[in-house]
């Protein structure tokens, strides 16, 4: 059996003609020959699985095509070919080249938060070291307006006895202070 290309309204014109055809034999010939009828029948057979391998045909072929400009759409993504057109044939390594490269990206994402979780735990802790200088230097603070309260005195003391023994005392007082210091 030769097949040829046939126009599918051409086709549908037929069937319905071909229908139309049948159901009036039946319907007004009783004494007609039967395998009349059952050829037309099995025409209509054959244009139904016509039809239906066309319209198989028809959603393949729409699939198809949007699968190729679903590969031209990527394709335009990515840098051009040595030709400067789409590169069309490295699509699929461009998008794994992609996924490795976003998958990196994500594992220093990964790095990034626990360093600033680290930092912020340093910086808590760094808060609380810091409060606790400022009581300690407060403390200090204190401590050091005591002694200075108890050392201007001395001060008054030893000058006045600087001026009363002269020099030479005061240059001896200076050298127990150094020698108080470096012990």
């Amino acid at each position: 059996m030769s097949k040829v290309l046939v126009d599918r309204d051409w086709l549908k014109r037929t069937h319905r003609d071909l229908d139309a055809c049948q159901k009036l034999i039946w319907a007004n010939i009783r004494g007609a020959d039967p395998a009349y009828c059952s050829d037309a029948q099995d025409r209509l057979k054959e244009i139904d699985e016509m039809l239906a391998q066309q319209d198989a045909l028809s959603a393949v072929t729409a699939e198809r095509d949007g699968l190729a400009a679903a590969r031209m759409a990527y394709a335009n993504e990515f840098a051009p070919d040595e030709n400067g057109d789409p590169d069309v044939g490295n699509v699929h390594a461009n998008i794994r080249a992609l996924k490795a490269e976003r998958d990196r990206l994500r594992g220093t994402v990964e790095d990034l938060e626990l360093a600033l979780q680290d930092a912020e735990e340093r910086a808590e802790s760094a808060g609380r070291n810091a409060s606790a200088f400022e009581d300690r230097m407060g403390d200090l603070q204190v401590e050091n307006g005591r002694l200075q309260d108890r050392i201007r005195p001395l001060m008054a003391f030893t000058q006045q006895m600087a001026r009363q023994e002269g020099e030479p005392y005061f240059q001896r007082l200076a050298r127990a202070a150094m020698a108080a210091k470096e012990a």
